[in-house]
């Protein structure tokens, strides 16, 4: 194995069956574990400190793609019980398309941001594995693309003769697989396992605006002892008598005195919700309305304008992720629209009803077949504000950014395919510049 102060240095599997280029200041070693081809990682110095790495691993393999995707995603989930699947997106190397699974997952109290490369050569799945942390992911993540990149079978390497390892028939993304040209697994089941979740007590309207007071150095009288509103944050552990609670020290604070804010206001159909957080460089507080796949079910019709708040304490390294959930974003092929511009009223009539397509391509009768969760996020800091940002999540079929006309008098909007990986990449940002990253 080598490493090196150059631009560039070449190193190879530990079997040598893999050549991939790593940058200068960068060392690979050999991996304890024999399925292990390369461990390569930035020479960083500093104690307690995550140091992000990628991991080579190669096996013979007579699938396709999508079967190798759909066998990797299965392993991650195999492996790590909190995976939450962010994206699977193609992946254009010079030799051919490839895949790459993004994804985040907590490892001893801290958020972890992987990216899993998957191509096939010759026969063999290789397979690279970039970790790193959600602070660096913007700036480690076009690194990791060139890794990943370089990485080639060496020539000497004979054609693998292996099984097709996913002991299952891959169902495909029929819509994902005609507009592509190429097999797309179906990624419906990934989505399903990354639906938001949280661990914090559920506080009515009443008992939310009494804690907020608090927060504003308030303090009820006597007689709000025997109020439910009282009784409710007692329950939760949020107050001792009429008094806050130890517990509730930290999220009086950053209700006071947050660095930065978050807020979204969401629609399914006539259904209203919200999200909001309060945070500084190291936690978040969200009081959140039920999200967007929480309003998937139609025996919850009318939770939307119940008020209630699903209250938790994160730390902000976690917030976008939590966000990314809640809003129904998740792994979905992005797929462009035939008619990505629409009238105002045509978008106002999906609001509240299933309304036609505009378009007759499969791509847009399959995305405006799909019941829609419409939110708008804004943002400001102490000394900035966002700019705001709508969305459209469509389920199965992905999210699609809004923008107004250019034109203000021309009633249009238009629908653009955003990908999941950079909606997360944008809550990411969002969430650093407001606050900077935090080691």
């Amino acid at each position: 194995m080598t490493s090196s102060s150059d631009q560039h240095s070449a190193t190879t599997g530990e079997t040598s069956r893999i050549h991939v280029q790593i940058p200068g200041g960068w060392a690979a070693e050999e991996s304890p574990r024999p399925e292990v081809e390369f461990f390569a990682f930035p020479q960083v110095s500093g104690e307690g400190v995550f140091v992000p790495n990628i991991v080579g691993t190669i096996n013979p393999f007579a699938g396709g793609l999508h079967e190798f995707s759909a066998s990797a995603q299965g392993h991650l989930f195999a492996q790590f019980e909190d995976l939450r699947v962010i994206d699977v997106t193609w992946w254009e190397r010079e030799q051919g398309p490839a895949r790459a699974i993004l994804s985040s997952r907590t490892d001893h109290g801290r958020i972890l941001v992987s990216v899993d490369y998957l191509f096939i050569e010759k026969g063999w799945a290789v397979q690279l594995t970039a970790t790193m942390t959600p602070p660096s992911y913007r700036a480690l993540r076009p690194v990791f693309d060139a890794i990943a990149a370089s990485a080639r079978v060496a020539d000497h390497v004979h054609d693998g003769d292996g099984p097709a390892d996913v002991g299952h028939q891959i169902r495909l993304d029929e819509v994902a697989t005609q507009a592509m040209g190429l097999p797309c697994e179906r990624l419906d089941s990934v989505r399903s396992l990354g639906v938001y979740r949280s661990s914090g007590p559920v506080l009515s309207s009443e008992a939310w605006e009494l804690l907020v007071s608090l927060a504003q150095g308030h303090r009820p009288g006597r007689m709000a002892q025997g109020t439910p509103a009282v009784h409710e944050l007692q329950r939760a552990e949020l107050m001792d008598g009429t008094s806050p609670s130890e517990e509730a020290a930290l999220i009086l604070e950053l209700l006071a005195r947050p660095q930065a804010q978050i807020t979204v206001h969401a629609h399914r159909g006539e259904r209203a919700t919200d999200f909001q957080a309060w945070f500084d460089s190291r936690f978040a507080v969200i009081a959140a309305g039920p999200s967007a796949g929480y309003l998937d079910h139609e025996q919850v019709a009318d939770v939307g304008h119940s008020g209630y708040r699903q209250l938790d304490v994160v730390t902000t390294e976690d917030l976008p992720g939590s966000l990314f959930a809640w809003a129904g974003a998740g792994p979905a092929w992005s797929l462009a629209l035939d008619e990505e511009t629409v009238s105002q009223e045509q978008l106002m009539r999906h609001w509240t009803a299933q309304a036609e397509a505009p378009g007759s391509s499969p791509v847009d009768q399959a995305v405006w077949a799909e019941p829609w969760f419409i939110w708008t996020l804004n943002a400001a800091g102490p000394t900035s504000k966002m700019e705001e940002v709508v969305r459209v999540s469509a389920g199965d079929r992905g999210t699609y950014r809004l923008y107004a006309s250019a034109s203000r008098d021309s009633g249009e909007v238009s629908l653009q395919a955003e990908p999941s990986w950079t909606i997360y990449e944008h809550l990411l940002g969002t969430v650093s510049e407001l606050v900077g990253p935090h080691s």
